[in-house]
């Protein structure tokens, strides 16, 4: 089904219904995970004095903007889409993802992933976003082929609105190395991660003495403890007697029968943090410390989660953020190297391109595993240029850190959180 705006016109498959909306064109596809209808909105807008920056403008105020305006959102990927019906400046577009937790008609909690593409032709500009569930999304391209029809009409108006951006702050090293502007994709910053559902703060002490009530097979245990028993009463965990109510049997029975699973990130002793969680079914029970952009010290987070949404948060704890796409292998890097990289000394090798670029920011290292240690993901991150999978080679004390081409980070991690909670391999 063709769907035309003023300027711009799309594609979706005969299935889909067209939404009444003003000021934008809008679509939607049949009922599908939990009763969501992935959404695809066209919006459309002209700019008075187009240039080569102005994609790159637009790009980098809407990565500023998508986090404010939807609850939760987190920019985890950004792609230079090439289009020859694209200009001026570089013939191409640009190809936003973000990850988002919102609660669907039944109320449950769920994962979207946002794919935003962003397009200038002449004085016109288009900003087609696709939301659907993380879980119905796939690699093989099928949704973003939606994205992929995005195209100027042939006889097509200038748009109403009028959009003003700022002149991006570009990526010096990005834009050297690939000859067109590029904007850098960093500026959502750290963010907290969000969670939609209840979210319970405790001591230390406190969460000791609830997870104490949760020793398999003894039944009748209560609350002894005083000041923490008075803080999981206050939080409604236990009741006057100091006996488990409705809602601290959810959380023991996850504690005993969720599979567990710790994200840690490497480095000084002293500034190692970690979060733990407990997947059962489509939930998670995470337990958030302080992460490592956050002072030590406090009271963790207890809350709750879709296990479909576990990669958003696991992403804006640890502070990842998005980078231009590079490709580069590491290999044979002594796990001690490595480590020393992690506190500020530079690594043996001569690099160059790439892999020089990346070598020569400060790392942080992450570690998403279940209690096998058979399902994981290692990765390094950096403030500019990405993050890299971490694997060990044959030899017990070498490292490979590669760039990710098969498939993004939010991706990785979307797949272990389903392979360790529901043993599929194939879900994504």
């Amino acid at each position: 089904m063709e769907l035309n705006g003023a300027a711009f016109s799309f594609e979706t498959p005969d299935a889909w219904e067209i939404i009444p909306a003003e000021g934008m064109v809008a679509a939607s596809a049949p009922p599908d995970y939990l009763g969501f209808r992935p959404t695809i909105v066209l919006r459309e807008s002209r700019i008075d004095n187009p240039a080569p920056t102005t994609l790159a403008s637009i790009s980098q105020a809407n990565l500023r903007a998508i986090p404010q305006e939807v609850a939760g959102a987190y920019v985890v990927n950004v792609e230079a889409i090439p289009d020859g019906d694209a200009g001026p400046g570089p013939r191409e577009r640009r190809r936003i993802w973000a990850l988002a937790p919102v609660k669907p008609p039944t109320d449950d909690l769920l994962g979207v992933i946002m794919i935003q593409d962003l397009m200038v032709a002449g004085n016109s500009i288009a900003e087609l976003t696709l939301t659907l569930p993380v879980v119905t999304w796939r690699p093989d391209g099928s949704f973003e082929r939606i994205l992929d029809s995005l195209r100027p009409l042939e006889h097509g108006v200038l748009p109403q609105l009028t959009t003003q951006v700022p002149e991006a702050v570009l990526d010096q090293w990005a834009t050297a190395r690939d000859g067109v502007p590029r904007e850098d994709v960093t500026v959502q910053g750290y963010l907290s991660p969000v969670l939609l559902g209840n979210t319970y703060e405790l001591s230390p002490g406190a969460l000791t003495e609830l997870k104490s009530l949760s020793s398999a097979g003894f039944f009748g245990r209560r609350a002894r403890n005083q000041l923490p028993r008075e803080e999981l009463r206050g939080a409604g965990f236990i009741d006057d007697n100091g006996s488990p109510t409705e809602l601290g049997e959810v959380v023991l029975g996850m504690f005993n029968h969720g599979k567990h699973w710790v994200l840690e990130n490497s480095g000084p002793e002293e500034d190692n943090r970690g979060m733990d969680g407990w997947s059962m079914e489509e939930a998670t029970l995470l337990l958030i410390g302080p992460s490592p952009q956050e002072p030590v010290g406090g009271k963790i987070r207890l809350a709750r989660c879709a296990t479909d949404d576990l990669a958003r948060v696991l992403l804006m704890w640890s502070g990842t953020q998005p980078g231009w796409r590079t490709s580069f292998s590491l290999p044979g890097i002594k796990i001690q190297k490595m480590l020393e990289h992690l506190v500020g000394q530079p690594l043996p090798q001569q690099l160059g391109g790439d892999a020089a670029a990346f070598a020569d920011e400060p790392w942080q290292q992450f570690s998403f595993i279940d209690d096998s240690a058979k399902n994981g993901v290692v990765w390094i991150t950096t403030p500019h240029r990405g993050s890299a999978l971490c694997y060990q080679e044959s030899h017990q004390d070498e490292v490979t850190i590669a760039s990710f081409d098969d498939q993004p980070l939010w991706a990785y991690l979307s797949l272990t959180a389903a392979t360790i909670n529901f043993g599929e391999k194939n879900v994504l």
